[in-house]
């Protein structure tokens, strides 16, 4: 069976609206339609491609026998991988017409520079691996964060929470009890986020199990 992979931009029609959206398309100053260098460069999967799943009943099994657990890991590893490439043309196209926007209006190596200054706060050492954590289960406590980041200190911890904060990205809820109980989540902004930083998450793993298989299969050859 077969499914459209949800999260890939719509065709737009000849009016520029994305069709199913109603928001406009980008288009460069003077009304010009901004054109994307990523048209020329059909790499992976093109967008709206359909993607084979694995079987349902394999994946509602709990009796799987260990043959049955490998095929299905390499079914789901590579129907991850090729959502993943579609996700990755989507974006590409998209950013393209991103960067021909600004060159057209103003200066590029000045935007780019603003966005390094927002990226620094959450390249900070901790801070993707706090939001993964909330992304993955929410609400957490202190402890609950601290126990899944070995190495971190609960002083360096308490910190990256508070930064986060400030940020609108986590918020901290603290309970009227004996001992005072203080929960933690992604706030909408942090959920988006989390949301983004999951696809570049799995690609990081993807990579890894592949590799992983491929040194398998030449030791059973």
């Amino acid at each position: 069976m077969a499914d459209k992979v949800p999260g890939i931009p719509a065709d737009t029609s000849a009016s520029g609206t994305t069709q199913g959206t109603g928001t406009k398309a980008s288009t460069a100053p003077g009304g010009r339609a901004a054109t994307s260098p990523a048209a020329s460069r059909q790499e992976g999967p093109a967008p709206g491609l359909a993607i084979p799943r694995a079987p349902p009943h394999l994946i509602a099994n709990p009796q799987r026998t260990p043959e049955q657990q490998k095929e299905l890991n390499r079914l789901m590893i590579n129907q991850l991988d090729a959502f993943l490439d579609q996700l990755a043309v989507g974006h590409r196209s998209a950013m393209d017409q991103v960067v021909n926007w600004l060159t057209g209006y103003g200066d590029l190596d000045a935007e780019i520079r603003k966005s390094v200054e927002v990226l620094g706060p959450m390249l900070q050492k901790w801070s993707i691996e706090i939001c993964f954590l909330l992304r993955m289960r929410t609400p957490r406590r202190f402890n609950e964060l601290k126990d899944n980041l070995p190495g971190i200190g609960s002083r360096t911890l308490s910190q990256r929470l508070k930064e986060l904060e400030e940020l609108g990205v986590v918020q901290r809820v603290a309970f009227a009890e004996v001992p005072v109980r203080v929960e933690y989540s992604l706030t909408p902004k942090g959920l988006k986020l989390g949301d983004l930083f999951l696809p570049v998450i799995a690609h990081l793993r993807i990579a890894g199990w592949k590799e992983e298989m491929e040194r398998q299969a030449r030791g059973q050859a």
